[in-house]
């Protein structure tokens, strides 16, 4: 039963996650999220001084470690980790065959994504 919670639970990050990176995206200036999170001023955390020509702030900061300089790819990273996890839980949860397993992602999981990701990034995260 745990299992199922955290398959619905991953479910719902899922789309909220999806939302955060649309809204940093497309939604630029006009959401509830700080201006250092904003994809037009969030790459400059890569940087010596925000200044791309100076080099990076730190050793991997635009390769490897990308995720930690910014909200964008952070949230991005933890959005490609929840999938991840959810293909992990098929593996726990009691299946007969790839049609139940289907079922899981589509019927529930897949919805449930989708449902929070709308509600997120049309309702929430956005400035009136």
């Amino acid at each position: 039963m745990i299992k199922i919670i955290l398959f619905f639970v991953l479910s719902v990050a899922l789309g909220i996650t999806k939302a955060i990176v649309d809204t940093l995206s497309f939604r630029k200036g006009r959401n509830i999220f700080p201006s250092s999170w904003q994809i037009d001023n969030s790459w400059k955390n890569k940087w010596k001084n925000g200044d791309y020509r100076q080099g990076e702030k730190f050793w991997g900061s635009s390769r490897w470690f990308v995720p930690f300089t910014d909200a964008f790819h952070f949230v991005g990273m933890v959005n490609h980790l929840t999938v991840f996890l959810m293909i992990g839980i098929f593996h726990f949860i009691q299946v007969e065959s790839i049609w139940s397993i289907l079922g899981w992602y589509l019927g529930c999981g897949y919805v449930l994504s989708r449902t929070a990701f709308h509600v997120f990034y049309t309702y929430i995260f956005i400035k009136k």
